[in-house]
């Protein structure tokens, strides 16, 4: 954030300047010009995560679908780059989507779907990667590479 929010450093221009694939979590993102808006807006794709609660992903398809503006006078992303990524989470309460009602009422093309598998979480978190023979057969691990391959796809 204090690299993001100093206006002393030109970071854009260096985030321009990188080659291959950089991915940036700018954090929760608020309406209004907050510094991390210059990264979504240079961004071929902007990924917002979901829990698969009807909150979470409610206010996050409306949070797409204006662009960012949450109040009138108050500036949206001037791009419409941004895709939906729910997280099938334990945290998740209340109603919760199913993953092919919610392809079928946002696109297959604007969203994608992680399971929660807990095999896969405890491993990645004790230092483990997706290339590991046990866990390449989750859905979990098949999930992520499909969407991460998508997210590419799209700014190729």
């Amino acid at each position: 954030w204090a690299s993001v929010a100093s206006p002393r450093v030109a970071w854009i221009d260096q985030l321009r300047r990188l080659s291959g694939v950089v991915v940036c979590d700018v954090g929760s993102l608020r309406g209004g010009p907050v510094p991390s808006w210059k990264v979504c807006e240079v961004a071929d794709v902007v990924v917002m995560c979901a829990t698969a609660d009807a909150v979470s992903v409610v206010s996050t398809l409306g949070w797409i679908e204006a662009k960012g503006q949450s109040a009138p006078g108050v500036p949206g992303l001037a791009v419409d780059n941004a895709r939906l990524l729910v997280i099938d989470s334990p945290v998740a309460s209340g109603e919760r989507f199913r993953a092919d009602g919610l392809r079928a009422e946002v696109g297959d093309g604007r969203m994608a779907w992680w399971p929660w598998e807990a095999r896969l979480v405890d491993a990645v978190l004790r230092g483990g990667t997706l290339d590991h023979r046990s866990l390449r057969r989750l859905t979990l691990t098949r999930s992520v590479l499909a969407s991460t391959a998508a997210v590419l796809e799209a700014v190729r």
